[in-house]
Protein backbone atom coordinates (compact mmCIF):
# COMPACT_ATOMS: atom_id res chain seq x y z
CA UNK A 1 0.00 0.00 0.00
CA UNK A 2 2.78 2.41 0.91
CA UNK A 3 4.62 1.62 -2.33
CA UNK A 4 1.48 2.30 -4.37
CA UNK A 5 0.92 5.66 -2.60
CA UNK A 6 4.54 6.65 -3.18
CA UNK A 7 4.29 5.73 -6.86
CA UNK A 8 1.04 7.72 -7.29
CA UNK A 9 2.52 10.77 -5.52
CA UNK A 10 5.67 10.65 -7.64
CA UNK A 11 3.57 10.35 -10.84
CA UNK A 12 1.52 13.42 -9.81
CA UNK A 13 4.71 15.39 -9.16
CA UNK A 14 6.05 14.41 -12.58
CA UNK A 15 2.79 15.43 -14.24
CA UNK A 16 2.83 18.79 -12.48
CA UNK A 17 6.42 19.38 -13.54
CA UNK A 18 5.56 18.47 -17.13
CA UNK A 19 2.61 20.87 -17.08
CA UNK A 20 4.78 23.67 -15.71
CA UNK A 21 7.45 23.04 -18.31
CA UNK A 22 4.82 23.05 -21.08
CA UNK A 23 3.38 26.30 -19.76
CA UNK A 24 6.78 27.98 -19.60
CA UNK A 25 7.64 26.89 -23.14
CA UNK A 26 4.31 28.24 -24.38
CA UNK A 27 4.77 31.53 -22.55
CA UNK A 28 8.34 32.01 -23.76
CA UNK A 29 7.26 31.45 -27.37
CA UNK A 30 7.47 34.69 -29.35
CA UNK A 31 4.29 36.41 -30.43
CA UNK A 32 3.24 36.27 -34.04
CA UNK A 33 4.59 38.85 -36.41
CA UNK A 34 1.18 40.27 -37.29
CA UNK A 35 0.39 40.85 -33.60
CA UNK A 36 3.68 42.64 -33.01
CA UNK A 37 3.26 44.90 -36.05
CA UNK A 38 -0.38 45.68 -35.22
CA UNK A 39 0.61 46.59 -31.66
CA UNK A 40 3.33 48.94 -32.94
CA UNK A 41 0.86 50.66 -35.31
CA UNK A 42 -1.67 51.10 -32.51
CA UNK A 43 0.97 52.65 -30.24
CA UNK A 44 1.95 55.09 -33.00
CA UNK A 45 -1.69 56.07 -33.48
CA UNK A 46 -2.02 56.74 -29.74
CA UNK A 47 1.09 58.96 -29.78
CA UNK A 48 -0.22 60.86 -32.81
CA UNK A 49 -3.54 61.48 -31.05
CA UNK A 50 -1.73 62.87 -28.00
CA UNK A 51 0.46 65.08 -30.19
CA UNK A 52 -2.65 66.41 -31.96
CA UNK A 53 -4.23 67.32 -28.63
CA UNK A 54 -1.04 69.03 -27.47
CA UNK A 55 -0.95 71.07 -30.68
CA UNK A 56 -4.50 72.22 -30.04
CA UNK A 57 -3.45 73.34 -26.53
CA UNK A 58 -0.59 75.49 -27.86
CA UNK A 59 -2.36 76.86 -30.94
CA UNK A 60 -2.86 80.29 -29.29
CA UNK A 61 0.85 80.64 -28.45
CA UNK A 62 3.35 82.27 -30.76
CA UNK A 63 3.40 80.78 -34.23
CA UNK A 64 6.99 79.50 -33.85
CA UNK A 65 6.56 78.09 -30.32
CA UNK A 66 5.72 74.55 -31.45
CA UNK A 67 8.49 74.62 -34.04
CA UNK A 68 11.17 75.65 -31.54
CA UNK A 69 10.10 73.33 -28.72
CA UNK A 70 8.85 70.39 -30.79
CA UNK A 71 11.64 67.99 -29.65
CA UNK A 72 10.98 68.75 -25.96
CA UNK A 73 7.21 68.25 -26.37
CA UNK A 74 7.70 64.93 -28.15
CA UNK A 75 10.20 63.78 -25.52
CA UNK A 76 7.76 64.58 -22.69
CA UNK A 77 4.94 62.64 -24.40
CA UNK A 78 7.13 59.59 -25.05
CA UNK A 79 8.56 59.73 -21.51
CA UNK A 80 5.12 59.86 -19.86
CA UNK A 81 3.89 56.92 -21.94
CA UNK A 82 7.08 54.96 -21.17
CA UNK A 83 6.85 55.72 -17.44
CA UNK A 84 3.33 54.34 -17.02
CA UNK A 85 3.66 51.35 -19.38
CA UNK A 86 7.01 49.65 -19.90
CA UNK A 87 8.78 51.05 -16.81
CA UNK A 88 5.97 49.77 -14.54
CA UNK A 89 6.10 46.32 -16.18
CA UNK A 90 2.78 47.04 -17.84
CA UNK A 91 1.70 46.68 -21.42
CA UNK A 92 1.27 49.51 -23.86
CA UNK A 93 -2.15 50.16 -25.36
CA UNK A 94 -1.26 48.30 -28.56
CA UNK A 95 0.18 45.33 -26.65
CA UNK A 96 -2.94 45.07 -24.49
CA UNK A 97 -5.19 44.95 -27.53
CA UNK A 98 -3.01 42.26 -29.11
CA UNK A 99 -2.59 40.21 -25.89
CA UNK A 100 1.21 40.48 -25.92
CA UNK A 101 3.81 41.80 -23.50
CA UNK A 102 7.56 42.15 -23.07
CA UNK A 103 9.45 39.51 -21.17
CA UNK A 104 10.06 40.86 -17.67
CA UNK A 105 12.71 43.53 -18.06
CA UNK A 106 15.49 44.37 -15.67
CA UNK A 107 15.86 47.94 -14.46
CA UNK A 108 19.06 48.37 -16.50
CA UNK A 109 17.21 47.28 -19.66
CA UNK A 110 14.40 49.74 -18.97
CA UNK A 111 16.81 52.66 -18.56
CA UNK A 112 18.67 51.68 -21.73
CA UNK A 113 15.37 51.33 -23.57
CA UNK A 114 14.40 54.89 -22.60
CA UNK A 115 17.85 56.21 -23.58
CA UNK A 116 17.75 54.55 -26.99
CA UNK A 117 14.07 55.03 -27.78
CA UNK A 118 13.47 58.50 -26.30
CA UNK A 119 16.83 60.08 -25.43
CA UNK A 120 18.68 59.55 -28.72
CA UNK A 121 15.58 60.51 -30.70
CA UNK A 122 15.38 63.78 -28.74
CA UNK A 123 19.06 64.53 -29.31
CA UNK A 124 18.71 63.96 -33.05
CA UNK A 125 15.54 66.10 -33.35
CA UNK A 126 17.01 68.93 -31.30
CA UNK A 127 20.32 68.87 -33.20
CA UNK A 128 18.69 68.68 -36.65
CA UNK A 129 16.30 71.52 -35.77
CA UNK A 130 19.15 73.68 -34.50
CA UNK A 131 21.22 73.01 -37.62
CA UNK A 132 18.27 73.76 -39.89
CA UNK A 133 17.39 77.03 -38.18
CA UNK A 134 21.02 78.17 -38.31
CA UNK A 135 21.51 77.00 -41.91
CA UNK A 136 24.44 74.66 -41.25
CA UNK A 137 23.87 72.93 -44.58
CA UNK A 138 25.09 76.01 -46.50
CA UNK A 139 27.59 77.24 -43.93
CA UNK A 140 30.97 78.51 -45.17
CA UNK A 141 33.80 79.80 -42.97
CA UNK A 142 35.00 82.16 -45.71
CA UNK A 143 31.72 84.09 -45.44
CA UNK A 144 32.25 84.46 -41.69
CA UNK A 145 35.75 85.82 -42.30
CA UNK A 146 34.41 88.44 -44.72
CA UNK A 147 31.86 89.61 -42.17
CA UNK A 148 34.49 90.02 -39.45
CA UNK A 149 36.94 92.90 -39.20
CA UNK A 150 39.12 93.34 -42.21
CA UNK A 151 42.31 93.88 -40.28
CA UNK A 152 45.25 91.81 -41.52
CA UNK A 153 46.32 90.79 -38.03
CA UNK A 154 43.03 89.05 -37.20
CA UNK A 155 43.01 87.23 -40.52
CA UNK A 156 46.56 86.00 -40.08
CA UNK A 157 45.84 84.72 -36.57
CA UNK A 158 42.74 82.85 -37.71
CA UNK A 159 44.49 81.26 -40.66
CA UNK A 160 47.18 79.90 -38.39
CA UNK A 161 44.69 78.11 -36.15
CA UNK A 162 42.53 76.83 -38.98
CA UNK A 163 43.26 73.37 -40.32
CA UNK A 164 41.62 71.27 -42.97
CA UNK A 165 39.77 69.34 -40.30
CA UNK A 166 38.07 72.36 -38.79
CA UNK A 167 37.37 74.25 -41.98
CA UNK A 168 33.63 74.39 -42.68
CA UNK A 169 33.09 72.16 -39.65
CA UNK A 170 29.40 73.04 -39.34
CA UNK A 171 28.68 71.80 -42.83
CA UNK A 172 30.65 68.62 -42.11
CA UNK A 173 28.74 67.99 -38.88
CA UNK A 174 25.45 68.46 -40.75
CA UNK A 175 26.45 65.92 -43.40
CA UNK A 176 27.75 63.49 -40.77
CA UNK A 177 24.48 63.58 -38.81
CA UNK A 178 22.49 62.95 -42.00
CA UNK A 179 24.76 60.04 -42.93
CA UNK A 180 24.34 58.46 -39.49
CA UNK A 181 20.57 58.90 -39.81
CA UNK A 182 20.57 57.18 -43.22
CA UNK A 183 22.76 54.32 -41.96
CA UNK A 184 20.37 53.84 -39.05
CA UNK A 185 17.43 53.56 -41.46
CA UNK A 186 19.31 51.10 -43.69
CA UNK A 187 20.06 48.90 -40.67
CA UNK A 188 16.42 49.18 -39.59
CA UNK A 189 15.28 47.98 -43.02
CA UNK A 190 17.61 44.97 -42.82
CA UNK A 191 16.39 44.22 -39.32
CA UNK A 192 12.77 44.42 -40.51
CA UNK A 193 13.51 41.94 -43.31
CA UNK A 194 15.05 39.61 -40.72
CA UNK A 195 11.98 40.10 -38.54
CA UNK A 196 9.64 39.14 -41.39
CA UNK A 197 11.55 35.86 -41.83
CA UNK A 198 12.17 34.88 -38.20
CA UNK A 199 9.75 37.07 -36.20
CA UNK A 200 12.12 37.83 -33.33
CA UNK A 201 12.85 41.59 -32.95
CA UNK A 202 10.78 44.38 -34.52
CA UNK A 203 13.46 47.08 -34.41
CA UNK A 204 17.13 47.69 -33.65
CA UNK A 205 16.50 48.76 -30.05
CA UNK A 206 14.80 45.48 -29.16
CA UNK A 207 17.61 43.55 -30.86
CA UNK A 208 20.32 45.43 -28.97
CA UNK A 209 18.59 44.90 -25.61
CA UNK A 210 17.48 41.35 -26.58
CA UNK A 211 13.90 41.80 -25.44
CA UNK A 212 11.10 39.85 -27.08
CA UNK A 213 7.34 40.07 -27.12
CA UNK A 214 5.41 37.05 -25.88
CA UNK A 215 1.74 36.28 -25.37
CA UNK A 216 0.33 37.32 -22.03
CA UNK A 217 -2.25 34.55 -22.11
CA UNK A 218 -1.36 31.86 -24.62
CA UNK A 219 -4.70 30.07 -24.11
CA UNK A 220 -6.72 32.86 -25.78
CA UNK A 221 -7.37 32.18 -29.44
CA UNK A 222 -6.84 35.00 -31.91
CA UNK A 223 -10.19 35.93 -33.43
CA UNK A 224 -10.15 37.55 -36.85
CA UNK A 225 -13.17 39.19 -38.47
CA UNK A 226 -12.73 39.77 -42.18
CA UNK A 227 -16.01 41.66 -42.68
CA UNK A 228 -14.59 45.06 -41.79
CA UNK A 229 -11.40 44.34 -43.73
CA UNK A 230 -13.26 43.39 -46.91
CA UNK A 231 -15.52 46.43 -46.54
CA UNK A 232 -12.52 48.75 -46.24
CA UNK A 233 -10.78 47.13 -49.21
CA UNK A 234 -13.93 47.36 -51.32
CA UNK A 235 -14.57 51.03 -50.58
CA UNK A 236 -10.89 51.84 -50.97
CA UNK A 237 -10.87 50.22 -54.41
CA UNK A 238 -14.04 52.03 -55.48
CA UNK A 239 -12.77 55.40 -54.25
CA UNK A 240 -9.42 54.92 -56.01
CA UNK A 241 -11.25 54.06 -59.24
CA UNK A 242 -13.43 57.18 -59.08
CA UNK A 243 -10.47 59.40 -58.17
CA UNK A 244 -8.76 58.15 -61.33
CA UNK A 245 -11.85 58.35 -63.55
CA UNK A 246 -13.55 61.63 -62.58
CA UNK A 247 -10.75 64.02 -63.69
CA UNK A 248 -10.94 62.46 -67.17
CA UNK A 249 -14.65 63.28 -67.62
CA UNK A 250 -15.65 66.61 -69.16
CA UNK A 251 -18.91 67.28 -67.32
CA UNK A 252 -19.42 70.63 -69.04
CA UNK A 253 -19.34 68.98 -72.44
CA UNK A 254 -21.79 66.27 -71.32
CA UNK A 255 -24.14 68.96 -69.98
CA UNK A 256 -24.12 70.79 -73.30
CA UNK A 257 -24.81 67.55 -75.20
CA UNK A 258 -27.81 66.91 -72.96
CA UNK A 259 -29.04 70.44 -73.58
CA UNK A 260 -28.72 69.92 -77.34
CA UNK A 261 -30.74 66.71 -77.18
CA UNK A 262 -33.49 68.01 -74.90
CA UNK A 263 -33.48 71.57 -76.22
CA UNK A 264 -36.46 73.75 -75.37
CA UNK A 265 -36.53 77.30 -76.78
CA UNK A 266 -36.65 80.06 -74.20
CA UNK A 267 -38.42 83.34 -74.51
CA UNK A 268 -36.20 86.19 -75.54
CA UNK A 269 -34.88 88.23 -72.66
CA UNK A 270 -34.67 91.94 -73.23
CA UNK A 271 -31.31 93.07 -71.85
CA UNK A 272 -30.03 96.58 -72.28
CA UNK A 273 -26.44 96.32 -73.44
CA UNK A 274 -24.21 93.27 -73.87
CA UNK A 275 -25.79 90.00 -72.76
CA UNK A 276 -22.48 88.78 -71.29
CA UNK A 277 -20.77 91.75 -69.61
CA UNK A 278 -23.97 93.89 -69.41
CA UNK A 279 -22.07 96.94 -70.63
CA UNK A 280 -24.20 99.69 -72.10
CA UNK A 281 -23.45 101.06 -74.64
CA UNK A 282 -22.02 97.92 -76.27
CA UNK A 283 -18.38 98.12 -77.26
CA UNK A 284 -17.99 97.02 -80.92
CA UNK A 285 -21.42 95.38 -81.21
CA UNK A 286 -21.77 92.00 -82.94
CA UNK A 287 -25.05 90.19 -83.57
CA UNK A 288 -25.31 86.42 -83.10
CA UNK A 289 -27.39 83.94 -85.10
CA UNK A 290 -29.99 84.07 -82.31
CA UNK A 291 -30.43 87.83 -82.95
CA UNK A 292 -28.89 88.91 -79.63
CA UNK A 293 -26.21 91.57 -79.56
CA UNK A 294 -22.92 91.31 -77.66
CA UNK A 295 -19.56 92.97 -77.40
CA UNK A 296 -17.15 91.54 -79.95
CA UNK A 297 -14.56 90.58 -77.32
CA UNK A 298 -17.14 88.89 -75.08
CA UNK A 299 -18.81 86.76 -77.74
CA UNK A 300 -15.60 85.92 -79.60
CA UNK A 301 -13.65 84.80 -76.52
CA UNK A 302 -16.52 82.61 -75.30
CA UNK A 303 -16.92 80.98 -78.72
CA UNK A 304 -13.17 80.32 -78.97
CA UNK A 305 -13.14 78.77 -75.51
CA UNK A 306 -16.07 76.50 -76.43
CA UNK A 307 -14.38 75.55 -79.71
CA UNK A 308 -11.24 74.45 -77.86
CA UNK A 309 -13.40 72.14 -75.73
CA UNK A 310 -15.31 70.84 -78.79
CA UNK A 311 -18.66 72.02 -77.48
CA UNK A 312 -21.30 74.32 -78.89
CA UNK A 313 -21.65 77.75 -77.35
CA UNK A 314 -25.15 78.62 -76.15
CA UNK A 315 -26.56 82.11 -75.91
CA UNK A 316 -26.67 83.22 -72.26
CA UNK A 317 -30.04 84.93 -72.89
CA UNK A 318 -32.10 82.43 -74.93
CA UNK A 319 -29.94 79.29 -74.59
CA UNK A 320 -29.89 78.71 -78.37
CA UNK A 321 -26.73 77.51 -80.10
CA UNK A 322 -24.73 80.37 -81.62
CA UNK A 323 -23.41 79.24 -84.98
CA UNK A 324 -21.96 82.50 -86.30
CA UNK A 325 -21.61 86.16 -85.48
CA UNK A 326 -21.39 89.28 -87.67
CA UNK A 327 -20.97 93.00 -87.14
CA UNK A 328 -24.10 94.88 -86.09
CA UNK A 329 -24.63 98.15 -87.91
CA UNK A 330 -27.01 100.61 -86.33
CA UNK A 331 -28.82 103.18 -88.49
Amino acid sequence: MLDQKQQSASSQVLNNNNNKSNYTTQSIESAKRVNQLDAEDLDLELINLLIYQVRKIFKFFKHDFLLRYKPEIYMCIHSVIFRYTIYNNKQSAGNQLQNIQFIKLKKRQKILYWCLFVGIRYIYQRLSLYMTLNDWSNHNDDDDDANLSSSLENKKKKKKFKTFLFKNWKNKVYKLVNKIYKIYHYINVLNFCHFLVYGDYRNIIERILKIKLIYKNSQINRQISFEFLTQQLLWHGISEFFLFLLPLINFKRILYYIKDIFYMPHTLKQVNGCGICLQDPINTPYIASCKHIFCYYCIKSNKMNSKEQNINYHCPQCDRIIYDIKPYHTL
